[in-house]
């Protein structure tokens, strides 16, 4: 099916929906800690899902090596969960449609792991401070 056959827009079914809905729950999960804290009247700051699954070069030179994989799945507040949503469904219906579920669930994770690859690497070969990355 090609994108011009699509009424209005393409469909919201497999694999980038389940992305998306994972993407939802665990911003819901980050909203919650992050609400819990500032509830507790700790100071503002990353919260503990932050801290071990963002991505930071300093992290991971300590032994946190997961956080190449699973920054791609945090964000950094509502505006950054829909626009990345947006971006999924638009494109990723399409790809998906074209490629196969599995063939694009491959590309989508070879892909966030690649840069998480090369945002872990730039801040070692521009002998730069590392900040956190999310999404």
């Amino acid at each position: 099916m090609s994108y011009t056959e699509y009424r209005y827009a393409p469909p919201f079914r497999g694999v980038t929906r389940a992305l998306i809905l994972i993407y939802v729950g665990i911003f819901l999960m980050q909203s919650l800690l992050s609400f819990g804290l500032r509830a507790s009247g700790m100071p503002a700051g990353i919260n503990q899902l932050e801290y071990f699954f963002a991505l930071s070069t300093d992290m991971v030179l300590r032994g946190f090596i997961w956080q190449i994989f699973t920054y791609q799945f945090l964000h950094g507040g509502l505006l950054h969960l829909l626009f990345n949503s947006l971006a999924l469904w638009l494109f990723g219906s399409e790809l998906e449609n074209h490629w196969g579920s599995k063939r694009f669930l491959k590309f989508y994770l070879l892909c966030g792991t690649g840069a998480g690859v090369f945002i872990f690497l730039l801040p070692l070969l521009l002998q730069q401070p590392s900040g956190i990355t999310l999404g």
